[in-house]
Parts: structure tokens; sequence; C-alpha cells
């Protein structure tokens, strides 16, 4: 139950002690308060002969009694009330596509369930949350249509997702006093599993890709290519960013689902010297454009910002499709350019996460570096020849390797 202290109480002796009187509201279970009487005994006349003492002794009590966020703000407020209130406030205030994730997930797996957003704050309790987070896992949801309709699990990142949000949003709660902890800091999850391997391409596969693209797309690709420019980056590019006279973009803002707002992480807002040949492709893209000085860079003929994953849907993917490629988006680029420095050009990996605009090195590493099946073989054969460097390649073959 949690409590909530109204006033400051009364300091007393009674016989041979010093006793703290008060009064405080409960909130049981049930949603009712209820005021009950309060006494603490503070210690012994004879150890505290003076009133002065007893106040000193309050004083630090009451210091270490101070009422925690969860007993400061209103404890009646349910699951869903404060999730609108979330949406409205801190919500309102992130950048527009880490809004728009929090809101889809919000929308689809949690306001979605009626029982949880009629509990109470103060009854999200850890078991009712992993109770929530268990029954996710085991939903199943359809696709398609007709006789094409088929039923599909909810995969470990999606509840990955929700446990996210769940969690931001009832941290969110701690922060404004609701709460005293956040009940869904520590669920237990199911084991995270890659449903997709990551893809990247080699410098010849790039050159193949860039050449069957038409323009604006050849050039888009390009900078993606070249430069490791996120997808919101690219789109979200204008002309007055070209300093022509230095060849140097500046990456000033991105664009998600067609609003404008700031790089995604402070690292990402960077200068990016071009090649002679990249800046022959632009320089090309802004005649056709008709040499303007300010608007978008690339723009659909509405004269808006294209949408990533429209471009992903209609043409990269078709074009690495038919040269035999797997499909991927506007991130295999991104890959392609870390692991080019990586793996080709044997640069340290800081070199990488400046290029791509990472606030970390340990991104870079995580998510955008790789090793290509045939440089795992060549080190295998390596291993193999450093462990058992007599052993005739021949004999290996045939009776595998002798211990």
């Amino acid at each position: 139950m949690i409590r909530r202290r109204h006033q400051r109480g009364s300091l007393t002796r009674k016989g041979s002690s010093w006793v703290y009187r008060f009064r405080e509201s409960v909130v049981g279970l049930g949603g009712v308060q209820e005021r009950k009487h309060r006494s603490v005994k503070l210690g012994l006349v004879k150890d505290l002969p003076a009133r002065w003492q007893a106040e000193e002794l309050l004083r630090a009590w009451l210091e270490k009694r101070q009422p925690t966020a969860a007993s400061r703000g209103p404890t009646l407020k349910t699951l869903g009330e404060f999730a609108q209130e979330w949406r409205c406030s801190a919500l309102a205030a992130k950048r527009s596509s880490t809004r728009a994730f929090y809101e889809h997930v919000l929308a689809k797996h949690i306001l979605s369930d009626g029982d949880l957003c009629r509990l109470r704050l103060f009854e999200l309790t850890p078991n009712r949350l992993q109770q929530f987070i268990n029954g996710k896992s085991q939903q199943m949801y359809e696709t398609g249509k007709g006789e094409g309709r088929k039923r599909h699990k909810y995969s470990p990142a999606v509840v990955y997702q929700v446990r996210r949000t769940l969690s931001a949003l009832l941290s969110n709660a701690v922060a404004n006093g609701y709460l005293e902890k956040n009940p869904a800091s520590r669920l237990s999850m199911p084991r995270l599993t890659r449903v997709r391997e990551r893809v990247w391409y080699r410098p010849q596969d790039v050159r193949r890709i860039l050449a069957a693209l038409g323009e604006p797309f050849r050039t888009m690709a390009t900078l993606a290519a070249m430069r490791g420019l996120r997808a919101s980056e690219l789109v979200g590019l204008r002309w007055d960013d070209m300093e022509w006279d230095r060849s140097i973009l500046m990456v000033r803002r991105s664009v998600y689902r067609g609003l404008e707002d700031q790089p995604k992480t402070e690292g990402s807002e960077r200068s990016l010297p071009l090649g002679r040949m990249t800046v022959g492709l632009l320089r090309d893209h802004w005649r056709r454009c008709g040499k303007p000085r300010e608007g978008w860079m690339f723009a659909s003929r509405r004269g808006k910002p294209y949408e990533p994953s429209s471009l992903v849907r209609r043409v990269l993917r078709p074009a690495m499709v038919s040269l035999g490629l797997p499909g991927a988006g506007w991130r295999a680029f991104r890959r392609s350019v870390g692991n080019a420095l990586s793996q080709s050009l044997r640069e340290p990996v800081e070199v990488a996460q400046k290029l791509m605009g990472h606030a970390s090195a340990r991104t870079t590493m995580e998510h955008y570096l790789g090793v290509p099946r045939e440089e795992e073989l060549r080190c295998a054969e390596a291993i193999e020849a450093l462990m058992f460097p007599t052993v005739p390649q021949q004999q290996q073959e045939q009776e595998g390797v002798i211990h």
C-alpha cells in the first residue's frame, strides 16, 4: 500500500520518552483512502533532556523518511490515463522518429489491452507486467486475406519493443512522482534472435547496383555508399548544405515520415568531405534540377522529400534482386562503408564511427561491421596451418586432423 503524510504532526513527551505523532492518508489496493494515526518513539528523555535535542533528532528522522516519489503524486491514476498524459507531455518533446516509434507500440500493443490500461499505477507490479509480456510473446496475429491469411507469433524483437515502451512510460511516472520504482525495469524477456542476416555489399557489388539505378536515385545511393549517410539524413539534405568551393556536405537535419527534425545524435551533425566523382555527380544533379540555390536536394514531383521506405520498395530492392544480390535497404550501404573502411582499408573503428555519425564506437562495431565468409575461411585455413604445419594437405582431406 502507498502512504501519504498530510501534516507535520507534533512532538511530545510521553512518560520517559519523546514521541512524534502524526496522521497520514493510506491508499489500499481497492483505491479507498483512509486517515490513520501514527506515533514514533524517537528516544529517551534521559538521553535527550532538552527539547531542541529531540527536535534535532526528529529533523534527521524526517529527512530520512521524506515522502518518496510514489507518495507525492496522485495514486489513483490508471495506466491508460497516464499514457495519454505521457503522449501529450514528455513524448511530444522527443524526436519525430522516436515519437512515432513509441506511439505506434503504445497504440498497437499497450493501449489496446483494456485490462492492463484499467490498472492503477500502484497496481502495476513486476509480476503483473511479466504476465503481460509472457502473453505478448505467445500472442498471434494475422496477415493476408482470404485463403492467403496466415497466423504468426510476435517475434522477440517486437516483445522487446513493447517492454522498452513500457519502461520508458513508467520511468516518466517515477520522474513525475507517481511511482517509487519502475516495475518494468527487470522483466524476463524471451531470447532475442536475429530473423534476417545483416546485409552489406562488396565494392564490386556496390558498383553494379549504382549502374542499375536511374537518376536521381543513383546520386542518392552514391552518397549513401560513399559517405554512409542515414536514409533520414539523405532525404533531409538541402542545396544550401553543400559548400561547393570546399567540396563539403553539411549534415544538419533529418526527415522522418515527412517531418523535419534534428539529426539522431550530437555526433550525427557533421561535415563530410566529398571526393571529386561524388561532387561531379551532385553538380550534374544540380544542373538537372535547374541550378537551385535552396530547397530540398532530393525532392519528389510534389516538391517534398522522398519517403525512404517507398524508394526501397520501388527502386532499390528490385534493382538488387535483378542483379542476383540479397534485397536490402539504405542501411546496407552504411554497412558497406563501415566494412570497406575496416576490412579493405584497415582504418581504425573510430574513423568509421565519425564518418557514420555514431555516438559511440560500440554501436559501429556491434551493428555495422562484420566479417565476410571468404575472410572467415581464410582465417580458418590459416589457423589449421599454424596448428598443424607438418600435416600434408592430402592427409588432412583423407584422414582428418591427427591428434
